[in-house]
């Protein structure tokens, strides 16, 4: 398996200590802490990223500039629901990583996925041409391995919803499923499971299936209630 970004970033912590580089240490630790507020404050979560951008630039890494700006972007699309310069910057930033510098950063492909979040918040049907082109080359680039699977799985059921096509959501979102049923990380399919099954709801509710819904919330529960997700939670009840 290719190293994933935190894999590089366990890394990046271990030599920061071994050389007792103290700001590369505290840089490394920044998104963790800023995770943790994404749900609670993420207003704060974006104000530590910021931070943390900073840190990069006065360190002069490209590799952590790109990471944080990636999910800058990230709190303004999921947690903040402010889409006012996001595909500005997420055009800026796969463009950025084109550059020889960034052939093997392990967030390209998650970057790529951003892109079309930020198409599907905005304008979803304006932008079909653009998310379908989008999304068939992320299909032609997608590891056999990891969690950029379930990305690509989330962003096409979620195309499928925005588009009123129902019955393909629903395949997808069930796809995905099966998918985090056979990961033996189980820490990472919960976490896409919760969003799978908010999917799923949305779809039952849309189809008025009430027969799907209830169970699909009842499940979704669970598993956010297993990983304390606050907002899926309220949700699902």
């Amino acid at each position: 398996m290719n190293p994933t970004i935190w894999d590089w970033i366990g890394d990046y912590l271990r030599q920061a200590e071994a050389r007792g580089n103290r700001l590369g240490v505290r840089m490394a630790q920044m998104h963790e802490e800023a995770y943790t507020f994404r749900q609670v404050d993420p207003r704060r979560m974006y104000a530590l990223l910021s931070e943390g951008k900073a840190l990069a630039q006065q360190l002069r890494e490209p590799w952590w500039v790109a990471f944080f700006e990636h999910w800058q972007i990230e709190t303004l699309i999921y947690y903040l629901d402010d889409y006012r310069d996001v595909l500005d910057r997420v055009v800026a930033l796969t463009l950025e990583i084109r550059q020889p510098v960034f052939a093997h950063y392990p967030l390209r492909f998650g970057i790529y996925c951003n892109l079309v979040a930020a198409y599907l918040c905005i304008d979803p049907r304006g932008h079909a041409s653009a998310i379908r082109e989008a999304l068939a080359y992320l299909g032609q680039i997608v590891p056999e391995e990891g969690g950029d699977r379930y990305l690509l799985l989330a962003r096409r059921h979620w195309f499928a919803y925005e588009l009123g096509e129902y019955d393909e959501a629903q395949r997808l979102a069930l796809e995905e499923l099966a998918l985090a049923d056979r990961d033996p990380d189980r820490h990472t399919a919960l976490h896409h499971e919760v969003d799978t099954y908010k999917a799923l709801c949305w779809v039952a509710f849309r189809r008025n299936d009430w027969t799907h819904l209830e169970p699909w919330a009842v499940v979704g529960e669970e598993k956010a209630r297993q990983v304390n997700y606050r907002y899926e939670l309220a949700l699902f009840l």
